[in-house]
């Protein structure tokens, strides 16, 4: 019965090793990076262009960002990550 269930737990943590990607700090700050480079790229071209759907796409960026995370104020986060430099 043990080796049954020792069977079963390794069959489950392999299924589940497939599944689940870890991110290394490395690939996270990466993504902050590349997030908020677009961030700016949106936001810099609405101010330039003025043009409805370019301030439409920025708008829309920053509501998603705010939207995963309710804590955050996308303005003033992009300010300090430009302000700091990249992660």
């Amino acid at each position: 019965m043990r080796a049954v269930v020792l069977v079963a737990a390794l069959s489950a943590s392999l299924a589940l090793s497939g599944c689940l990607a870890v991110k290394t700090f490395s690939d996270a700050t990466g993504d902050v990076n590349e997030g908020f480079a677009m961030g700016k790229q949106l936001r810099d071209r609405c101010a330039t262009t003025q043009d409805i759907d370019h301030c439409q796409d920025w708008l829309a960026y920053k509501r998603d960002a705010e939207a995963e995370n309710s804590l955050l104020d996308y303005d003033k986060a992009l300010a300090r990550w430009e302000a700091k430099g990249p992660y």
